[in-house]
């Protein structure tokens, strides 16, 4: 197999199975092949005399690829969460030229390198590698942190990296942008005739708000009550609604951009973390101009995940499940209360509380996942952790553990009210 072919393949795993066995095995493969093969080090001649020009481009763009992945999968959930294999001080690689693919050649690059605001086949290439680099450096960061300072003043090193990630938004070029309106008639225009600037737009932002929302989200609720983590607050529902506003974007547009996008198990992920953030901002401000409005956003996202496993046919998993439970409790968290002895089942009907409990919803939990109640210790697991066989109840006793510090009511209290449990 060829390096190319693996790092296809590493693709589709990715957005078919997320983190499976397979995806890291051959992950690794891919990282030996291109070590034997001296991809590390394609420029680390004195001259470029006498070279394939055209071979030099695509070993660029693969390895600058391979290392992307790897720096951008230390930044997701997971096992491998917080560490990468590849160090930029051990590789000599130039990054690849802004150009249109017709314009290399066995000759070399045809023409000048465009710049970054200029869209070319390139472009996204581009504008990922750059996240990649500032994920890694704020890994870097956190993780020198964790050794170095009490746990205390960690909270100025999360706002200094959420100031980074937020110069990356506003730095990006126009077409990639989320907010431009005075752009959207030059994207539309370029949508017609570059149809994949679409889907890449929505892949590169989700990959942003996902990494700094999950950046604030220890925080977020310590920010319900205390103004001093107000910043974080504001920050991780702003970065949730947006993520639901995106991926309702690709449910829109195209049916093409809903079945690549559609597929991705992250993506799911994700898109359940910031439904459950919005669940608790409404349920910790019923009375909010903007509380009815997250309410039916959540409930819409809903149901497009459950009408996304049906029309894939897929099996019920963790994630379907925990969205069957989230919907259960935002659309009843404005109804009268149901006694303790009834809860609701998955078809909205109630039913005896002895019949089923909740832990007979989820699969039993195969993977650790630390539940730090106070802001102190919560950044050291500033992530969530989900694996595909994950019990997804954790997924509510890591947010309502910190939740039931603030005034409002304990997660335990709430869906007992509501007859959950």
């Amino acid at each position: 197999m060829s390096l190319q072919s693996a790092l296809i393949i590493l693709v589709l795993l990715w957005d078919s199975e997320g983190q499976s066995k397979r995806f890291h095995t051959l992950k690794s493969l891919a990282y030996a092949k291109a070590i034997q093969m001296g991809m590390h080090n394609v420029d680390a001649g004195s001259s470029d005399v006498g070279q394939d020009r055209l071979e030099q481009e695509m070993k660029r763009r693969l390895w600058w690829h391979l290392t992307c992945t790897d720096w951008l999968l230390g930044s997701a959930p997971g096992p491998q969460q917080g560490i990468y294999m590849i160090s930029p001080h051990h590789t000599t690689v130039k990054y690849p030229a802004n150009i249109e693919d017709e314009d290399l050649t066995e000759e070399g690059i045809h023409r000048h390198p465009k710049p970054d605001r200029h869209p070319t086949s390139m472009s996204f290439f581009l504008c990922r590698l750059k996240f990649a680099q500032l994920c890694r450096e704020s890994m870097d960061a956190i993780q020198h942190a964790k050794t170095t300072q009490p746990s205390q003043l960690i909270y100025p090193l999360i706002l200094e990296i959420s100031d980074k990630y937020m110069s990356f938004l506003r730095e990006l070029p126009w077409f990639f942008r989320l907010e431009d309106e005075e752009d959207e008639a030059k994207r539309t225009d370029l949508t017609k005739k570059q149809p994949y600037i679409s889907h890449q737009r929505a892949v590169l932002l989700y990959g942003i708000y996902s990494r700094l929302g999950r950046l604030h989200r220890p925080f977020v609720t310590k920010g319900i009550a205390d103004p001093g983590f107000a910043g974080s607050y504001n920050i991780g529902i702003e970065c949730a609604e947006r993520l639901l506003r995106i991926r309702r974007m690709t449910a829109v547009h195209g049916s093409q951009l809903l079945d690549i996008f559609g597929r991705s198990q992250s993506v799911d992920q994700h898109t359940f973390n910031a439904m459950l953030l919005l669940t608790i901002d409404v349920m910790a401000h019923p009375n909010s101009p903007d509380s009815e409005r997250r309410r039916a956003d959540v409930i819409e996202i809903c149901h497009i995940l459950q009408d996304k496993h049906v029309r894939l046919g897929q099996p019920a998993n963790g994630i379907s499940r925990a969205v069957q439970m989230l919907l259960d409790i935002v659309r009843n968290s404005n109804r009268p209360h149901i006694k303790d002895k009834d809860r609701i089942d998955s078809t909205g009907q109630v039913s005896s509380n002895t019949a089923q409990s909740m832990d007979s919803l989820v699969v039993p939990d195969q993977c650790t996942m630390a539940s730090e109640a106070s802001y102190q210790t919560a950044w050291i697991d500033e992530f969530l952790s989900i694996s595909d066989d994950q019990d997804m109840d954790t997924l509510f006793d890591e947010l309502w553990g910190s939740y039931s510090e603030t005034s409002i009511p304990s997660r335990e209290g709430f869906l007992n009210r509501e007859g959950l449990s």
